[in-house]
């Protein structure tokens, strides 16, 4: 019987988002493109990942050649904070006078295979390009032996939506046209633009920890398990107390870092020298990867 997991959570909101502009995207196949570059990132939902990145750093020169520049947040309360952060570029995909406003876009900017509206041939007469959100070290999408059957239909629909994909390497580029079922032609090989972050900003959640010169910060970031939760410091003779203990003697702190769409409680791991990094804390970790000392 099958059942909401790990490898399944987004699968039902993707199904749905991707039904909900079916209709209305058919009337849009053929009409004329305003010069609107739209950008989003997971299910409309985020300001993170490649997308935002871009966005942050190359809307100025957009805007210079008369393009609009818009991000997709359909959170209110995170629209207006962002609003109030960068101006009035942030807007939601919800109601019809938005849904059109971002199906005439000519282009779009993703960092996830959720596009701002959904549909399929979504690429037909725009420019669409998926970013990605980080660079594949194991296998993903098509290529995921242990992905459901439901996943593998959502990513066979919406590699319908895309013009290009980017790789972050000549290496990567066949795999990722194995792992979308695409042509290398759709795949574009150019570096990830939240790698231009990461010295974009300081944190001082992260830098109140280091108490002093020699204080090295760890970042743990296990791997995300589709079928399981994360299992940390997997040792046989874990103990909080005694890492705890090293850690003072050492003048470490270790920060740990799970998945932010695949969060839970971690509290019996934590103390003085174990932190919780988690997306309250930092939503987007990678413009503040150059604080730490120690990767992991």
């Amino acid at each position: 019987m099958w059942s909401i997991s790990n490898k399944n959570k987004f699968l039902i909101q993707r199904f749905i988002d991707a039904a909900s502009g079916f209709f209305l995207s058919l009337f849009f196949i053929f009409s004329k493109r305003e010069k609107v570059i739209i950008f989003n990132s997971t299910v409309n939902r985020d300001f993170t990942f490649n997308s935002k990145y871009l966005f942050i750093n190359h809307k100025d020169n957009l805007e210079a050649q008369d393009y609009e520049v818009k991000f997709v947040i359909n959170d209110i309360a995170k629209r207006e904070a962002l609003t109030a952060k960068y101006g009035e570029y942030f807007i939601s995909s919800k109601g019809l006078g938005n849904k059109c406003y971002i199906l005439n876009a000519a282009g779009w900017i993703m960092s996830t295979m959720d596009p701002p509206v959904g549909g399929i041939f979504l690429n037909h007469n725009r420019f669409v390009f998926q970013l990605g959100h980080g660079t594949p070290i194991k296998n993903i999408g098509l290529m995921d032996g242990s992905a459901s059957r439901l996943k593998r239909a959502y990513y066979k629909l919406m590699t319908s939506n895309v013009t290009y994909y980017l790789s972050p390497s000549d290496f990567f580029a066949e795999y990722i046209g194995k792992a979308f079922g695409v042509t290398q032609k759709q795949v574009m090989v150019m570096a990830q633009p939240r790698l231009e972050s990461m010295n974009y900003s300081q944190s001082d959640f992260i830098n109140q920890y280091r108490t002093n010169s020699k204080t090295k910060l760890v970042l743990y970031t296990p791997t995300w398990r589709p079928y399981e939760d994360v299992k940390l410091f997997p040792f046989a003779d874990y103990s909080a107390q005694n890492i705890e203990q090293q850690l003072i003697e050492s003048n470490m702190v270790i920060f740990i870092r799970l998945h932010p769409k695949f969060e839970g409680d971690i509290s019996p791991y934590l103390n003085s020298q174990v932190i919780n990094l988690n997306s309250q804390a930092i939503e987007d970790i990678t413009e503040h990867l150059d604080q730490f000392d120690i990767f992991c």
